[in-house]
């Protein structure tokens, strides 16, 4: 296995367990919430530099189906989600349209 994906895979980990943080207050889910961007943004950089991402006049994108199902279980702020939702469907359109 390679150090890249052995880096993936725990990262991905992280990302199940972030979710399962016990939070008993608004300073435990503020903290947990960050920890969930921080772990967006790490997969997203993981991914791109096991040269998965794909080009689409001169940006790259990673294909949706690699960040959705982790995204989607990070416990984020509604504002960030939707900022993640909307990455994750310009990804999506990219995807259909560079596929036909």
């Amino acid at each position: 296995m390679s150090e890249c994906q052995r880096q993936v895979n725990e990262v991905l980990s992280l990302c199940n367990r972030v979710g399962s943080l016990p939070c008993r207050n608004a300073k435990d889910r503020l903290c947990q919430s960050e920890m969930a961007k921080k772990v967006a943004n790490l997969m997203r950089t993981l991914l791109s530099l096991q040269n998965q991402c794909m080009t689409d006049k001169g940006r790259e994108y990673i294909p949706s189906r690699l960040l959705a199902p982790h995204i989607g279980k990070l416990p984020m702020p509604e504002d960030y989600g939707l900022q993640e939702l909307k990455e994750l469907t310009r990804s999506y359109m990219l995807e259909m349209t560079v596929g036909s």
